[in-house]
């Protein structure tokens, strides 16, 4: 899946659609322990990648973990200040989730599938896990978490969800869109982004992507076993 560069990892493209979008039969078994490796680092690392090469914006993802600053109470997965051309700023309380056909109740979707079949699984995933913002594992990111310390106070919070896979609400070929909340939350908006079609229309076999997390464990599994 990848090549270990410095804290950052060269992903292959075409295999990591094949894995989580088509689940191959020898896969079977391995989604779980693959995604406990790379953790969140894939979708941060993805959403850096595609901020910056199609929004030319500037993306830091922060090492602290949102919570609310309470004893008990939920949490994110990442902070992910973005600074966009014109020099202002948004902060994403952001939730990752790797969701793909390897969970319970995933279907496949081919990596080369035509658009329509992509746009029908789409909205199907929206219509399923996100409509109505009722499912608890997805409604916490609307929930305001501590703001920290030391980014710009002009830079506004905003709920981001990421997923791994195809997801819209119209069926559209976006990536990364938000969807209006109204009156509903504390929140105007919700930021979404998916990972896998981010990937889908990417012309290159490889990119490299920060994902530290990732990478720190990768290199402890080459120390720990011998090839």
């Amino acid at each position: 899946m990848s090549t270990e560069i410095d804290g950052r990892l060269r992903i292959n493209v075409k295999r990591l659609l094949e894995f989580f979008d088509e689940k191959p039969g020898e896969s079977v078994g391995h989604a779980t322990a693959i995604v406990g490796v790379i953790g969140e680092d894939l979708g941060a690392g993805l959403l850096k990648h595609y901020l910056e090469h199609t929004r030319n914006a500037k993306v830091g993802i922060l090492p602290e973990t949102p919570r609310t600053g309470n004893k008990k109470g939920p949490w994110l997965d990442r902070w992910i200040d973005v600074v966009w051309p014109d020099g202002s700023g948004r902060l994403f309380q952001t939730e990752i989730k790797n969701w793909s056909a390897h969970a319970i109740g995933g279907k496949i979707l081919k990596a080369h599938a035509p658009q329509n079949e992509v746009s029908r699984f789409g909205i199907e995933r929206w219509r399923g896990h996100v409509a109505g913002m009722h499912w608890k594992p997805i409604s916490k990111v609307l929930i305001p978490m501590k703001r920290p310390q030391d980014v710009d106070a002009s830079h506004t919070v905003e709920p981001l969800l990421i997923y791994w896979w195809v997801i819209h609400p119209e069926g559209l070929n976006e990536s990364f869109f938000s969807h209006d909340l109204g009156t509903s939350t504390g929140f105007s908006r919700l930021w979404l982004f998916s990972m896998s079609s981010y990937l889908r229309g990417l012309n290159e076999d490889a990119i490299e992507l920060e994902m530290p997390h990732a990478s720190n464990r990768i290199s402890w599994l080459h120390r720990l076993f011998l090839a």
